[in-house]
């Protein structure tokens, strides 16, 4: 029996190479085109998240550090749905994160097999205070 594709293919960033796309453990890898991309690359995306994150009050108060883990489906038009808290650390910081990437704008989709393909980014937004 021929197991049907999903239409959702997981996005990471991994050792093997460029296009190349693991799926959960035990999980198939599937090769593909490219992968979705914020517009103007990874070096744009950490200077949007530079520039738009902002520390809560209850936040700073108490000194908190650490990385919220989200994750979101980049869609076929690069539009972003689906934003899901993975790992936060509260203190209204898990809040910041979502908001930050439902204000993303639109992404390069993903291709694969030559055609936009919706894809699962995981995506890690750190706060550290400076002393």
């Amino acid at each position: 029996m021929r197991q049907k594709e999903d239409s959702t293919t997981i996005a990471t960033n991994n050792t093997t190479g460029l296009g190349t796309i693991n799926n959960l453990p035990g999980a198939m890898t599937m090769k593909v085109d490219s992968l979705p991309e914020f517009p103007g690359g990874e070096l744009a995306m950490n200077k949007y998240l530079d520039e738009h994150t902002k520390y809560t009050l209850e936040a700073s108060a108490k000194n908190i550090n650490g990385t919220v883990y989200v994750s979101f489906i980049v869609k076929e038009d690069g539009g972003i749905s689906n934003i899901k808290l993975i790992a936060g650390i509260g203190n209204g910081l898990d809040d910041v994160v979502i908001s930050l990437v439902k204000s993303m704008p639109r992404w390069k989709p993903g291709i694969r097999k030559g055609k936009p393909q919706q894809f699962i980014v995981f995506l890690p937004v750190s706060f550290y205070l400076k002393s």
